[in-house]
Order: C-alpha cells, then sequence, then structure tokens
C-alpha cells in the first residue's frame, strides 16, 4: 500500500488493528491521550457520535492522522483533511492534553514553524450532546489516525486513493456503495480482498442501493442548480448585455 492510500474497513476491529501496527512500524516514542469525559457514561459514545472526537487516541511523530473536525474552512482546516504529525508539545507535566504540530498538505494558512510550511498547531476542543435527558460532553484532540478509517466514518468524503476490506457481510445497507463511491474514479481503487459475484448482484437488486443512487442523483440535480444560480447572481443576463468591452 503506498503512503497515500487509506485503508476502508467494514469491521472495527481491522481498521483499528492496522492503524496500530502502521504506528508502532514507525519505531517512534508515542503517547497514549485519554479524553476528558462528563460523567463518565460519556465514554461509551464512539467518536462517530461524539463530534469525532476519539475515546483515546496514541500519536507520535510522522504518523499519518486525519482532523474530525472544521477548524477552519477558508484554510482549509475541514473534517477529513489528511495530515502528518511533526511534533507533539505539553506545556507543562501536569497536562493531560499536549499541543499537537500537523502539516497539512492543502492548510493554507501561515505555517507556525519559521523552517516547515504548512505547520498547524492542534489543541482540544469539546464537544456537548444530550442522552437520556441528562447533557454529557467529550474533551479531547480532533485527530484519528489516519492509515484506516470506518467506511461508515468515509461517507461524505472524497479521497484520493483507497483499499477497501467490504468484510464477509454486507451487513448493514449500502456498505459497499459507500466505500466504492469515496474515489473519483477506478484507477484510485483497490480490494485487499475480493468479494464474489453474487454479493454485488445482490446488492444492485436491493431496495436499499436503489434509494441510495436516487438520492444521490437527487444532490447532484440540487448541486447543478445551486451552480448556475450562483453564476445568474454573478452576472445577470441583462448587465452582461450592457457592458462595454474593449476590442
Amino acid at each position: 500500500m503506498a503512503y497515500m492510500d487509506i485503508l476502508l474497513c467494514a469491521c472495527k476491529k481491522d481498521f483499528a488493528r492496522f492503524n496500530l501496527d502502521k504506528i508502532l512500524a514507525l519505531g517512534t516514542p508515542h503517547v497514549l491521550i485519554n479524553a476528558l469525559k462528563n460523567p463518565e457514561s460519556a465514554s461509551i459514545m464512539d467518536a462517530s457520535d461524539a463530534g469525532g472526537l476519539p475515546r483515546n487516541l496514541v500519536l507520535c511523530r510522522g504518523m499519518k492522522v486525519m482532523l474530525t473536525a472544521n477548524l477552519c474552512l477558508s484554510q482549509g482546516l475541514t473534517n477529513g483533511s489528511m495530515g502528518t504529525v511533526v511534533g507533539i508539545i505539553y506545556l507543562t507535566e501536569e497536562d493531560p492534553f499536549p499541543t499537537v504540530l500537523v502539516q497539512f498538505p492543502d492548510y493554507k494558512g501561515q505555517s507556525c514553524l519559521p523552517n516547515m510550511e504548512r505547520v498547524h498547531p492542534l489543541g482540544i476542543i469539546r464537544c456537548t450532546w444530550t442522552l437520556r435527558s441528562k447533557q454529557q460532553s467529550r474533551t479531547m484532540l480532533p485527530l484519528l489516525p489516519g492509515y484506516a478509517l470506518s467506511i461508515h466514518k468515509s461517507q461524505g468524503q472524497t479521497l484520493d486513493k483507497v483499499m477497501i476490506d467490504l468484510g464477509d457481510t454486507e451487513f448493514t445497507s449500502c456498505l459497499t456503495y459507500t466505500a466504492l463511491t469515496r474515489v473519483r474514479d477506478l484507477d484510485s481503487l483497490s480490494m485487499r480482498k475480493m468479494p464474489p459475484k453474487k454479493r454485488f448482484d445482490s446488492i444492485a437488486k436491493s431496495q436499499g442501493f436503489k434509494d441510495m443512487k436516487a438520492e444521490e442523483a437527487r444532490k447532484l440535480i440540487l448541486e447543478q442548480t445551486r451552480k448556475d444560480v450562483y453564476q445568474q447572481e454573478l452576472f445577470p443576463v441583462d448587465e452582461v448585455l450592457d457592458m462595454d468591452v474593449d476590442g
């Protein structure tokens, strides 16, 4: 697997093991960071249900990470942005959380390091939610290991290069469809293990697949309509015809 490839897994145990193996293979010192939760029952929520904040996180220099929050859209710091950890800084010995220096290839802001471009310092954020009429919260760094993700977590993202592990069964609606549509073209996709053809045939006949395709088509039409309206707002036809053109 090339460095920029991301493994998408159907099962949590598969992507968790893959991420840990990749981190340990780097051979650099690592730290385990635990989230602050209030109350203790907030720990039962998965990252996907807690604003993208994991219960715990292993970090080391050189590891690939994914940002799980929209920090600054104009500067390219968005949910799903991929980067590399270049520094981990604890301000005090008692500090439960470090400041993590991450180099994001798409970061458009000023680098915090004078000798390295596109480096942004990341701190903790807090997410709150209500469970059984009680407010709960989790405080944590908005990062996940970026070598492998769950197919569910990848939903809505467009990735450069992907390897897919679909598991043995289609245990949730449109699992395969979600995985296969994370890339722009088939040249950017590979399979860790090819499922049997009958699985794809069954998916194509399912109502869930038909509903998903219809929803995707509806979103494309809506997006094109928004673009057309935006263009008309920029250049109203009557104003364009009245323009003086040099020539």
